[in-house]
């Protein structure tokens, strides 16, 4: 259920309602949907070392944890785990979670660069916070007559459960370490358990923080309408999250800080 939906600040009848209608590219904030496939396949725990390319401080390759990867938003790692899981099952897996825009299965994809709408990055990472069970957004939970009698609602899809708890458990976890040492650390000021993942498109055109507590999950976007880059610096940490951590601390305050709670089928090495 939708509680809370901004398309754009001019609300001008007939205007562009960038949270349902903007296609953008999501770019790092797609990897979620990567990694979870790995963990749903059994292909990959969070403990999975990865074996990725050199860089300037290692010429000759190196080695990175799975969640280490995910929380330092690692391009490397991203598609090393989108190669190992099978691209065209990772799409076919981002789809059934909640991604209905076109993806292809190609290298570019483990990167986020197909778009989608806000709306949907929400409802798919929705999937993750409820524990595995999919069921598509709805602003609208009654309509009432004059006489206050309850009108019938349109017919919804039935919720569908998409992944077991401890998978979806697993998934957020690595995402609550994006926000204890990864790109979101900005997200801590919070106080409060709290999962989610920042995106950068190229020039930073589209930027992102997608994430959620126990009871809540929030997607901020910043760009242009006309694709514009943003300029030098501009990433999801700096233009979307602090957003995000502003609109989360109104929406919980005064209630109770509130633990993750670890399903069964969890086994911790």
């Amino acid at each position: 259920q939708v509680v809370a939906l901004v398309g754009g600040y001019d609300a001008i009848a007939g205007g562009l309602d960038r949270a349902t209608r903007a296609l953008r590219q999501p770019a790092s904030s797609f990897k979620p949907f990567v990694y979870s496939y790995a963990l749903h396949s059994r292909r990959m725990t969070p403990a999975t070392l990865l074996t990725l390319p050199g860089d300037k401080q290692h010429p000759e390759g190196r080695t990175e944890l799975l969640r280490t990867a995910l929380a330092k938003s690692d391009n490397d790692g991203a598609r090393e785990v989108f190669k190992q899981a099978g691209p065209a099952n990772v799409v076919e897996w981002a789809k059934a979670v909640g991604i209905q825009s076109e993806v292809k299965p190609d290298l570019s994809a483990a990167l986020g660069a197909y778009e989608v709408t806000p709306i949907e990055l929400c409802n798919a990472y929705a999937t993750f916070a409820s524990g595995g069970e999919y069921e598509p957004w709805t602003v609208v939970t009654e309509i009432l007559d004059p006489n206050g009698k309850k009108l019938a609602l349109p017919e919804q899809p039935p919720k569908r459960r998409v992944m077991d708890p401890a998978e979806a458990y697993l998934i957020t976890s690595l995402m609550t370490s994006v926000v204890k040492e990864g790109t979101g650390r900005r997200a801590l000021a919070l106080g409060r358990p709290v999962a989610g993942k920042t995106g950068t498109s190229n020039s930073a055109r589209d930027t992102w923080f997608a994430g959620f507590s126990t009871e809540l999950v929030a997607v901020v976007w910043a760009g242009y309408d006309d694709n514009s880059p943003m300029g030098w610096g501009e990433q999801g940490a700096v233009s979307a999250l602090p957003a995000w951590v502003s609109f989360m601390k109104a929406a919980h305050e005064r209630h109770p800080k509130t633990e993750f709670i670890r399903p069964s089928g969890i086994v911790v090495v």
